[in-house]
């Protein structure tokens, strides 16, 4: 019983993945691999109303590139150690939160904005996002929500987007 359930869950993930994949515009795929002609492997995701988002791996790194529906490069977001952000990024970082024991670091290289740093973190029931510029400036710090009330409201989302 329990293969049968796998198999059904993996069947439905892999029709899943093929649906994303034949709704994502064209314009949009061409661009991505104009940009990163070396992967061949991809995962499309609808980030919002107008813009997709491709998981990927580059050069065994775990990505992310988000584009327009018009096919426009808006971001790159790659995985990175603590280790590997700007000396200026990790003592701002440190000076305002301390060690964090459960930290996620990414890089992320913008249409718009050139480069920033985004650290996740776990604060308390909560997690929260602190964006850094290269030099060290805090740009943004968001609270978000415990990783159940995200996941409530990413259900609700979800529904009223099927009202559209």
């Amino acid at each position: 019983m329990n293969k049968i359930i796998i198999l059904a869950l993996a069947f439905c993930f892999a029709v899943a993945t093929l649906h994303a994949t034949d709704v994502t515009p064209k314009d949009v795929q061409s661009a991505f691999h104009n940009k990163f002609p070396s992967v061949k492997d991809v995962k499309w995701g609808k980030e919002n109303a107008h813009e997709y988002e491709a998981e990927f791996m580059l050069d065994g790194i775990k990505a992310t590139a988000n584009f327009s529906d018009d096919g426009k490069w808006i971001e790159t977001e790659t995985e990175i150690g603590f280790e590997k952000l700007p000396i200026a990024v990790q003592t701002a970082f440190q000076k305002m939160h301390g060690k964090q024991k459960d930290l996620h670091a990414a890089k992320i290289e913008t249409a718009t904005q050139s480069i920033l740093f985004e650290l996740e973190f776990r604060n308390g029931t909560k997690n929260d996002e602190v964006f850094f510029s290269e030099d060290g400036k805090m740009i943004e710090h968001k609270k978000k929500l415990s990783e159940k009330d995200e996941e409530e409201e990413e259900d609700e989302d979800d529904d009223e987007e099927g009202n559209d």
